[in-house]
């Protein structure tokens, strides 16, 4: 082989390498199988919440911070808060608050917060699964949580906003 064959074999697997590279960059962040504190789990079925961190939720034209903040240890109940803000907003507006509690004695419970509805199962201590909606509602949740509602920023280039659809 002469160096020009060399040189351009050379640059081609380069460029595979480099392209390969890029392709895998320009996808979404893939999420955990497990929530972690730091990141929703998502699946074609569910979203894995952690307990305690603030996940974040678009609902049509509006998000939705919800933080589940007491897991009773025994049963199969939690209690959660809730802020609403307009999607379109640079930064989270809080615009509306509620709390409220669930558990799944016969069946699922469901987590009603705003205009965010999901049913929901509790997955260990430290987590639950919220069930994506069977309607055509439009509903996506944020691949990042934050610590508080206060820290919540729209613009942190971390934020990734999953879809059921992106599973099927």
């Amino acid at each position: 082989m002469n160096r020009v064959s060399t040189r351009r074999i050379l640059s081609t697997a380069l460029l595979a390498i480099a392209a390969s590279v890029l392709v895998g960059c320009s996808g979404p962040p893939r999420p955990p199988e497990q929530p972690t504190y730091e990141r929703v789990a998502v699946n074609q079925r569910a979203i894995g919440i952690p307990y305690g961190a603030v996940s974040l939720f678009r609902v049509d034209d509006q998000l939705v911070a919800l933080r589940v903040v007491d897991a009773t240890l025994r049963g199969f109940a939690i209690e959660y808060e809730w802020n609403v803000s307009p999607a379109d907003s640079a930064v989270f507006e809080t615009t509306a608050t509620g709390a409220g509690e669930t558990d799944e004695k016969e069946q699922l419970g469901a987590v009603r917060a705003g205009p965010l509805y999901l049913k929901w199962s509790r997955g260990s201590e430290e987590s639950g699964w919220l069930y994506w909606p069977e309607n055509s509602k439009s509903v996506s949740v944020c691949s990042i949580t934050f610590r508080s509602v206060a820290s919540i920023d729209l613009q942190d280039p971390q934020i990734f906003w999953y879809r059921r659809e992106m599973f099927e």
